[in-house]
């Protein structure tokens, strides 16, 4: 019988071919869609840091040329205080930099911070400068520029920068919500073609930028220029009782002043200003 025995064998069905996932073409998309958006990001980050590299170079080189590439406080102190000829050097320099653009107006420059730029000045386009570099190219930080209303001659300057988040421009100001900073930062020098000015820090606030139909609201902008008597004390009320710390410094009318102002985000149009009165010079001091 055994030529008619057969083994037993479980009927088996033929290996399957794995189906294809109906979601495979979606993951492509997606996977392609998202690599492009990493490559894309990778070369918006790159040309950022690319333009902030080539930014940074400019202005080490205007510093230079400006004379302001050494920030030390005692030296600038001193350059504030200098003779007349090494006057007649230090305004060869700015010059020099007005001779390459006539919109320059002077140079800014803080101790120990990354603040140390030419100001420039487009009374009839005050916000020229905003997205541009000292040559007029385009650039994210712009330069510091003095606002509407006034110029380097002015009795009451103020000048705009922004608060960019690599530290650089005016985002240093910011610093000075502390007391502490400001006692060892008191200090602003701004120097123009007609004098080299240092200025003592004497207050610091947050302002509303905000534009206000009411008539008892105070626009701080407006007390840049020559001030009368009344605005200068006006304004001068306004800055005392806004201060964040005491610094023991005030200001009288014939004083000179400078404002800083930069973005802050303490509401949707913050700034957030530095206030600072020009030093007497060493005549006028021995005077006093």
């Amino acid at each position: 019988m055994d030529e008619f025995y057969q083994p037993f064998e479980p009927e088996t069905e033929a290996p399957s071919k794995p189906k294809r996932s109906a979601s495979s073409p979606l993951l492509t998309v997606l996977m392609v869609f998202f690599s492009l958006m990493f490559v894309f990001c990778l070369v918006v980050i790159l040309g950022k840091l690319n333009d902030a590299r080539n930014e940074k170079k400019n202005y080490e080189q205007l510093s230079e040329i400006a004379g302001m590439n050494n920030q030390d406080d005692q030296l600038l102190e001193d350059e504030a205080k200098e003779d007349e000829a090494k006057e007649k050097e230090r305004i060869a320099h700015l010059v020099e930099l007005h001779d390459m653009n006539p919109d320059f107006a002077g140079w800014i420059s803080i101790p120990d911070t990354n603040i140390n730029y030419p100001v420039m000045c487009t009374p009839n386009d005050v916000e020229y400068y905003l997205h541009r570099d000292f040559y007029g190219e385009k650039a994210a930080g712009g330069v510091p520029f003095l606002g509407g209303g006034c110029t380097s001659f002015s009795s009451s300057i103020i000048a705009h920068g922004h608060h960019m988040r690599n530290g650089t421009m005016f985002a240093d100001l910011m610093k000075y919500m502390k007391k502490d900073y400001w006692e060892t930062h008191p200090t602003v020098y701004y120097s123009t073609l007609e004098q080299n000015g240092a200025y003592e820090v004497m207050a610091a606030f947050n302002y509303d930028a905000t534009v206000s139909d009411d008539p008892k609201a105070v626009n701080i902008y407006r007390y840049a220029g020559d001030l009368t008597e009344e605005e200068f004390n006006e304004f001068m009320n306004y800055v005392m009782s806004h201060k964040i710390y005491d610094t023991g410094i005030t200001a009288e009318y014939g004083d000179r002043l400078l404002m800083l102002s930069t973005c802050a985000y303490h509401t949707e149009n913050g700034r957030f200003l530095v206030v600072a009165r020009q030093k007497a010079a060493p005549a006028e001091e021995t005077a006093k």
